[in-house]
């Protein structure tokens, strides 16, 4: 009898498992698919807590944000991004102080990755996997906001390329970066100039 029961249950009341795109939604951010186990509830979860400190953490990856590149200043970050080499980069920004932190440090192209935000629905995973940024791998959706990074929490982004501290293992002279311009990955040479997003373990 209690079989019967739990049958009819499940019949029209199925359980609804979240997939990695459903919680995507979830966040309010349609391009995320960041590997996390699915859930059996609909839980309402904000991606990014803003602090007036300068910084933004991110609720899902546990990873704290400067709110400004490199250069910029203030609660609207306004000012220039400041450019440096991947070897300026790398060598400089380790343990820097900033908002009562000293664990600041270049991000990693994994870490860097999350920041994508494609407005025209293209996943970050398609945009990384195809080196076409928000385009998408067939080159025809087009129509996303640029700088390709979440406007709110990073206000006056630069619709440029950004820094990672992974080297190219196919040319030693080479690094990754982001071109939040399309939301693109790509490497250059250690002496071009890039900008910086400074970042910590927050959790």
């Amino acid at each position: 009898m209690k079989l019967a029961f739990m049958f009819c249950v499940l019949l029209f009341f199925p359980i609804n498992v979240l997939s990695y795109e459903d919680i995507a939604v979830i966040n309010n951010d349609v391009s995320s698919t960041l590997k996390y186990p699915a859930t059996k509830a609909r839980l309402p979860v904000k991606r990014y807590k803003i602090s007036t400190s300068g910084t933004v953490t991110d609720e899902i990856t546990g990873l704290m944000w400067k709110q400004c590149e490199e250069g910029k200043k203030g609660k609207d970050c306004k000012g220039e991004a400041k450019p440096y080499t991947w070897q300026q980069a790398v060598n400089h920004f380790k343990q820097i102080h900033f908002a009562a932190h000293t664990d600041w440090r270049l991000p990693t192209l994994k870490e860097l990755k999350t920041l994508v935000y494609c407005s025209n629905g293209v996943s970050r995973k398609e945009a990384q996997q195809h080196f076409n940024g928000c385009d998408g791998k067939n080159k025809k959706k087009g129509g996303y906001q640029t700088p390709t990074i979440d406007s709110t929490a990073f206000p006056n982004s630069s619709p440029s390329w950004l820094w990672s501290s992974t080297p190219y293992a196919m040319m030693k002279q080479h690094a990754w970066y982001i071109q939040f311009r399309y939301g693109a990955t790509g490497t250059y040479h250690v002496v071009g100039n890039g900008f910086v997003r400074l970042v910590r373990q927050a959790q």
